[in-house]
């Protein structure tokens, strides 16, 4: 089993993560007064082209290792499957290789270790960062889906550029904005040759309209996909991005009495601080459970609540595959009109499959197997991470997490629940706040668990700026 050490790091004064559009918009300050100094968004970008571009694949800072500890490459290998143009490595296959049962990353959804798993990933991605010689006090900034900003006009604009320029007038490729992939991997799962998720060697990452689906080079998946993204010539595929991404967020439901009610991810974020507990909070498995029995009377009467990870699926979506019903390109009410789920207060999206004017394009964002692999995730689940956050300040838990008795055997505290259990981990085990986060150890080699990253200020040396839900840009 693969491991990476996660050396922590506490400091008197937490380090800051703060929004990007704060860090983006003291970079244009800086230029507007003509200042060439190196900014926090420049020093940002140069770590993230460093991980990318100038380490090998296998190098445990690399972005390919740390990319493929969430999904691909995976289905149960010991380590990974490299298949560059000097190198071929085909390693020994654990229980689940070519299973379904077995989700083949390490990540967990639908358990409650969603949000402590993805806390440390993102911990272990910003050390990588820092890495990086020059950059060793850099944090990652949180991308604010709940700001007006965002909510009203899409992605902050780096985002969206494929080159920045630095201040002594360098043109580099811009790293946030795509991935070129340093090794190829194998979606073990697929029908063979035309396996969904398997990504070519120098294949780069894309997102909504765009399509991912590009399977094994040279069959009818790659070549009808290539024809596809040709009609979205760069920069014709960022405005309908962007809409997707604000329609998503500002969705509302008419009432016969003229009011719009919210139901799109912002709001959902928002409500997600109410869940009355961490089980509920964590996951949406469990709170589906915890919903339906307050709906039944079994429990407080109260809700339904929302997890943190039912608007960071949408998120995904919104970014990588799924357009929003009457929104952007929607050519057809069907098949991805939405259907109110009353057990988990969520909405249930059905989708299909076409290639052009479809309602699932698959960019990496929209599927967990290669999710990981676009920078933006990153960004994003730093977010994510601050909603884990401020929910346990609302709750007083921020050293210490608590799972009361009556949810230890709950819907979403065993591995065989929702995406199955992880590499090396026998199906059936029941999930705690002491179940080793894997691949991460402590510099000891001992595991990293959940009562580990509990406390960021205390324990992991970082804190959280002004952003949505806090005094500033409320």
């Amino acid at each position: 089993m693969a491991q990476s050490v996660l050396s922590f790091d506490p400091q008197e004064q937490p380090r800051v993560r703060r929004s990007f559009r704060d860090v983006e918009k003291d970079h244009f300050v800086a230029r507007q007064q003509g200042s060439t100094d190196r900014t926090e968004l420049e020093t940002l970008v140069l770590a993230w082209l460093s991980i990318q571009e100038d380490l090998d694949p296998k190098d445990p800072n690399s972005f390919f290792t740390i990319g493929g500890y969430h999904g691909e490459p995976f289905r149960g290998v010991d380590t990974m499957l490299y298949a560059t143009a000097n190198d071929l490595l085909l390693t020994k296959r654990q229980a689940g290789w070519s299973n379904s049962m077995w989700w083949g990353g390490y990540c967990y959804h639908n358990q409650i270790l969603f949000p402590t798993w993805h806390r440390a990933y993102v911990y272990r991605l910003e050390n990588a960062l820092r890495s990086v010689k020059g950059c060793q006090d850099l944090t990652l900034p949180f991308l604010d889906w709940c700001d007006s900003e965002t909510i009203e006009s899409g992605l902050p604009i780096t985002f969206c550029q494929k080159e920045i320029a630095l201040g002594d007038g360098t043109v580099i490729r811009n790293p946030l904005y795509s991935y070129v992939f340093q090794a190829g991997v194998f979606d073990s799962l697929g029908t063979f040759p035309d396996t969904e998720y398997s990504k070519p060697l120098y294949y780069e990452t894309v997102r909504y309209p765009l399509s991912g689906l590009v399977g094994l080079p040279k069959t009818d998946q790659a070549s009808t996909t290539a024809t596809y993204n040709a009609t979205w010539e760069y920069p014709t595929n960022l405005q309908p991005l962007n809409d997707n991404i604000t329609s998503w967020l500002k969705l509302g439901v008419e009432l016969h009495s003229g009011k719009t009610v919210p139901i799109g991810i912002a709001q959902k974020f928002r409500e997600c601080l109410d869940a009355p507990n961490y089980v509920v909070f964590s996951n949406v498995s469990s709170a589906s459970q915890y919903n339906q029995d307050n709906l039944q009377g079994v429990g407080t009467g109260q809700g339904p609540f929302v997890p943190l990870e039912s608007p960071h699926n949408s998120m995904h979506l919104a970014v990588g595959g799924y357009h929003i019903p009457n929104g952007p390109l929607n050519t057809n009410s069907n098949p991805g009109d939405p259907v109110p789920d009353n057990a988990n207060g969520d909405m249930v999206w059905r989708a299909s499959r076409r290639l052009c004017n479809r309602d699932v394009t698959d960019g990496e964002q929209g599927e967990n197997d290669t999710a990981a692999f676009d920078p933006i995730f990153y960004f994003h689940h730093c977010f994510v991470d601050r909603m884990f956050w401020l929910w346990q300040q609302k709750h007083k838990q921020t050293t210490k997490l608590v799972i009361e008795a009556e949810y230890q055997r709950y819907p979403g505290t065993n591995n065989f629940d929702g995406q199955g259990p992880t590499p090396g981990r026998p199906a059936g085990t029941w999930l705690d706040l002491d179940t080793p986060l894997e691949p991460f150890v402590k510099t000891d080699g001992s595991s990293v668990k959940s009562t580990d990253v509990a406390d960021i200020e205390g324990s992991l040396g970082y804190t959280y700026g002004p952003g949505s839900f806090t005094d500033k840009h409320a």
